[in-house]
């Protein structure tokens, strides 16, 4: 077992993954229902697919949900809107 503590290249990472869920869950809000597709053009610009891991880390959460090819925020996602 390792007891090895996140280091600031962990948090650096957890911090940039919390932000793009904050800001897929507030383009949402903004935009309405938004194509799966749309999304990667608009988010995953380097190719990464950090999108990916986001879309289906907030439908885990229920703060999305897709409805054939289209991603809607939920009432729990709204609930998750910071200031």
């Amino acid at each position: 077992m390792s007891d090895q503590t996140p280091g600031p290249q962990d948090e650096r990472k957890w911090t940039k993954r919390m932000i793009l869920l904050q800001q897929v869950l507030r383009f949402l809000s903004e935009r309405g229902p938004t194509s799966w597709a749309i999304l990667y053009f608009h988010f995953d610009k380097d190719g990464t697919d950090e999108i990916g891991l986001a879309l289906g880390h907030l439908a885990t959460l229920k703060h999305i949900e897709l409805e054939g090819t289209t991603l809607k925020i939920t009432e729990l996602g709204r609930e998750q809107l910071t200031d």
